[in-house]
């Protein structure tokens, strides 16, 4: 197989960060309470990384805190019509963090509408918090 695989039950921490693997198997993570994720070199074929991004993300569901790089809103932005499909929670979530992407001074991203519903729906008091480059 090629890729990543984890298994990690009393995980209480994730953070990857590197080039988007072919393929990221992972179990349950339910004791994860801070994940971030930054996947480099996601952007010419966003759309090709889009199911393992959103594999990885649905297993976040029990995470408090999370920080998600812009090139990941970048893959969901671009996956619109893929997450309508997918059901997704994160109802522990109290704060939600926006990164810069590595090596993107001067690159903003705008999250749609549809990726910030499907990622605070069901996260109503859940801070939303862009960090800004420099």
């Amino acid at each position: 197989m090629d890729g990543i695989q984890i298994s990690a039950p009393e995980l209480v921490f994730f953070r990857f960060e590197g080039p988007c693997p072919c393929m990221f198997t992972t179990g349950d993570f339910p004791s994860l309470e801070k994940a971030h994720l930054s996947m480099h070199n996601t952007l010419k074929r966003s759309s090709s990384y889009a199911p393992t991004v959103i594999s990885l993300l649905q297993k976040f569901h029990n995470v408090k805190l999370l920080s998600l790089s812009m090139d990941i809103i970048e893959v969901l932005n671009a996956s619109v019509e893929l997450i309508s499909h997918q059901p997704f929670s994160l109802a522990n979530l109290k704060s939600l963090k926006i990164l810069p992407c590595w090596g993107w001074n001067d690159k903003k991203v705008i999250m749609s509408a549809q990726v910030k519903n499907y990622l605070l729906n069901s996260s109503h008091n859940a801070t939303l918090t862009e960090v800004l480059p420099g």
